[in-house]
């Protein structure tokens, strides 16, 4: 994920020279244009005359706190603190570098790589209007972005964008293997099911309509797309199917905090 928003930063015109990177696998990993002085593999190996403007934790919830514990050694108290991690909350970072520190939790998604992703974002009161709107700008040149105004509302982020993109990607294998027990080979039928989501997608982007209407507009009475829909949209189906995979995503949010 820290590559994915770098890489979108990068190409809207963030300086390589104010970036660098922590991660054991940065060598290997990090844009071309971040030079390999500006790459550490750990926060230890990090001089201590650099002093961030701003820290971005895009680290797993599980290795937060010895990341947080590294970082308590380092010059930080100028510094924004920017988390991506699910569960981890404000209060769990601004408790190991005071009380009065600029906390942002921001839940992105893996197509901010590509310019399409979605953020939520939930910031603490000492988070300055400026800073503010440096985030609003940096997770927008990720795609789109929206602040909250209750932290706990991120669980539910995570269950619906964060994690959303997997829940497609599944999508295509399902439809895909669909296609082949229909009698299509492998071949056409991911391509079929992959190029069905990308216009359908491509679709949602160019307009403003609700996707009930959409979904309505390609659905004849009585043809095929109401045949499947019958299907999908049973009382056992799909709707149920998918409120009860993000509520079990949501629970894990509030777990990992």
């Amino acid at each position: 994920m820290g590559t994915a928003m770098l890489r979108a930063w990068l190409q809207n015109g963030l300086n390589p020279e104010a970036v660098n990177i922590i991660d054991p696998c940065a060598h290997q990993t990090c844009p071309a244009e971040v030079l390999a002085e500006q790459c550490y593999d750990s926060v230890a190996a990090v001089e201590a005359d650099i002093t961030p403007s701003i820290i971005i934790l895009a680290v797993k919830p599980q290795i937060m706190d010895k990341v947080l514990s590294a970082l308590q050694d380092k010059n930080t108290s100028q510094a924004l603190f920017i988390s991506v991690a699910a569960g981890k909350t404000i209060a769990d970072i601004g408790s190991r570098f005071g009380h009065e520190t600029a906390v942002v939790r921001a839940m992105p998604n893996i197509p901010a790589a590509v310019g399409k992703g979605m953020t939520g974002m939930v910031k603490n009161k000492h988070v300055t209007p400026g800073q503010q709107t440096l985030v609003s700008e940096m997770f927008g040149a990720c795609g789109k972005a929206v602040w909250l105004e209750d932290e706990a509302d991120l669980n539910a982020v995570t269950a619906v964008s964060g994690s959303g993109p997997a829940y497609v990607f599944h999508l295509v294998e399902a439809m895909t293997d669909a296609g082949v027990a229909l009698g299509l080979s492998d071949d056409v039928a991911e391509k079929l099911a992959r190029q069905t989501i990308v216009g359908a997608a491509a679709l949602l982007e160019d307009s403003d309509a609700p996707a009930s209407e959409l979904r309505e507009n390609v659905t004849s009475p009585k043809g095929t797309t109401a045949a499947a829909l019958d299907v999908l949209m049973a009382d056992d189906g799909l709707a149920k199917l998918m409120l009860a995979a993000m509520s079990k995503a949501c629970e894990r949010g509030k777990e990992l905090s």
